[in-house]
């Protein structure tokens, strides 16, 4: 027995049983482990991955777009036509090239606010001026 042991008062403890065995799961339930990408399946069949790589697993992508849009090609396109034939004619040249001018002017205003707010900031300052001047 190790110096430090205090296996004794442990309420489940019994006197003889080794506590490094492991219990069997149960018929049926069993736990996988893939090596290759580090991961714990259970019974239920949820994955379990190692710590490691928590900041993998945090990550939440959106669905792809393109994959979506793909799959309903030919329905976007019976829509559009119904469109068009009531009237419809979507964004013209000129609204298009506006909204873009105006999504420009909005970037470089950003970009604008960033540069002031950065050249104004206090804690950029070369030497130490006192704030309150009494």
């Amino acid at each position: 027995m190790p110096l430090h042991c205090f296996r004794s008062s442990y309420p489940d403890h019994k006197e003889g049983e080794d506590p490094d065995e492991t219990e069997d799961l149960p018929s049926g339930k069993t736990l996988e482990y893939d090596d290759e990408t580090m991961e714990l399946i259970l019974p239920s069949g949820a994955r379990v991955g190692h710590r490691s790589l928590m900041r993998y697993y945090k990550q939440r992508f959106g669905l792809s777009r393109a994959v979506a849009v793909a799959k309903n090609q030919k329905a976007v396109g019976r829509v559009l036509q119904q469109y068009r034939a009531l009237g419809w004619t979507g964004s013209t040249g000129a609204a298009l090239m506006r909204q873009r001018d105006m999504q420009y002017v909005q970037r470089m205003k950003a970009k604008w606010m960033l540069k002031t707010g950065m050249q104004n900031n206090a804690i950029r300052q070369k030497h130490f001026r006192p704030q309150v001047l009494f």
